[in-house]
């Protein structure tokens, strides 16, 4: 009855989205255990008539969205597949980015985790599956994890399962159906025509998806578990070519500041992605020069942490950003007549744009302001001595941040196998 209801709120709610868009085009990608890699072997031509089919769309103007859902096996730890669905979804995302040509923003990833709904229907289909019934009970009425009045967890479907008939359950579903659920789906939606109106045939999208989630559990029951390729066969097969220097959103960025580089100021930044919308990064800034003969001086230490919220999906790939900064320093300034060294502490906030150059650099404009406070003394230099002058505070309200620097995107998400998780 849950079921049926939940259905039904589905129903309702993608009416209204149906009239606005059509499922044009769907199809399932295959992946070896453990492994985000899309393999040509396994997916064949279906996946590059789909990504043909998506290409001829966006240069009709006729592309809304493309979805993709990926899902793993209950084999390993939860949160481990959680993660490896999520890194599917970027490899596909990833693959029709740089054969489509799309915008990225275009594609919507759904990471599903363990595929239940597949693997129940694949038991209720089989009635060679040792203690069919009870596995069935299980998954439609023990929750994914169990938690006590307190809170805490329990237990969890996949103990349960794995704790039936000793374990023999489990390991005739892992031998003959896990295989078949690390996989992806993809669907094309297309814009429906504003002079088109929805007729009574027209079916909601949930159906549509649902009917094609059958049609891929029929092909899975009428065959036997798919072999996969070796870690030989992975090596030698080409990888697809990815957009952005390889990845949509790579981990590590080291940057350097060209205004600072132009003041006599070297700096660098290392910045490494947190989530798909959060970034920190960690920066360092050293000038120190010197002319003791004419009494001339310009040295500067300033290190600073940032936090930034990027507009987009995919952090350190593209687009604009808000941060958070914070820093330290000391300085000594001296112009043949007078000179201040002191120290300071900084705090602010920024915004910036980041745009790919090639393939693994791109171009960084920022600017911000905030708070600075500096303690410093004031000298006069003479023969070679500073003659102490006085001691002064200095709080100032205004800009603190400006930059144009050059980024090196590193650590490429999507192009590496996980080798945790199912």
């Amino acid at each position: 009855m849950k079921k049926l209801i939940v259905l039904l709120l589905l129903n309702i709610c993608t009416v209204g989205m149906a009239m606005s868009q059509i499922v044009a085009d769907s199809v399932q990608i295959l992946f070896q255990p453990g492994s985000s890699r899309i393999s040509p072997i396994s997916n064949g031509r279906a996946l590059q008539a789909f990504t043909d089919k998506v290409r001829r769309c966006a240069d009709n103007g006729n592309l809304d969205r493309v979805l993709v859902r990926a899902y793993t096996s209950p084999d390993g730890v939860s949160t481990v597949n959680l993660r490896l669905s999520a890194d599917r979804c970027q490899s596909v995302a990833d693959y029709i980015v740089s054969n489509a040509g799309v915008d990225p923003d275009l594609i919507d990833s759904d990471p599903c985790g363990i595929a239940w709904d597949r693997l129940r229907r694949l038991i209720a289909s089989d009635h060679h599956v040792p203690g069919r019934r009870e596995v069935l009970d299980i998954i439609d009425y023990t929750p994914v994890w169990v938690v006590d009045t307190h809170g805490n967890v329990s237990g969890s479907r996949k103990q349960r399962i794995m704790e039936l008939k000793g374990g023999q359950t489990y390991r005739w579903l892992r031998q003959n159906f896990f295989a078949g659920l690390h996989y992806a789906v993809v669907e094309l939606y297309v814009k429906r025509p504003e002079n088109e109106s929805v007729s009574k045939e027209d079916k909601p999208l949930v159906f549509e998806s649902l009917q094609a989630d059958k049609m891929i559990d029929t092909a899975f029951s009428q065959m036997k578990t798919p072999a996969m390729p070796t870690d030989r066969m992975m090596d030698r097969m080409p990888r697809p070519r990815i957009a952005d220097g390889g990845c949509m959103a790579p981990r590590i960025a080291l940057k350097t500041n060209l205004l600072y580089a132009a003041a006599l100021l070297p700096s660098i930044e290392l910045e490494w992605r947190l989530g798909s919308r959060w970034s920190m990064g960690v920066e360092g800034n050293l000038a120190w020069w010197k002319r003791r003969e004419e009494h001339k001086c310009y040295q500067l230490a300033v290190t600073s942490v940032a936090v930034r919220r990027w507009f987009r999906r995919g952090s350190l790939r593209k687009g604009f950003y808000t941060g958070a900064f914070a820093g330290a320093g000391l300085y000594d300034f001296e112009n043949g007549r007078k000179g201040y060294r002191g120290e300071g502490v900084l705090a602010g906030i920024s915004i910036g744009y980041l745009w790919p150059v090639g393939r693994r650099f791109a171009i960084e404009a920022e600017g911000g302001g905030g708070w600075m406070m500096t303690r410093y003394k004031e000298y006069i230099p003479y023969e070679g001595h500073h003659l102490y002058v006085r001691t002064q505070n200095l709080n100032f309200y205004g800009p603190l941040r400006l930059k144009l620097s050059l980024v090196w995107l590193l650590g490429k998400r999507a192009c590496r196998d996980k080798k945790r998780g199912a």
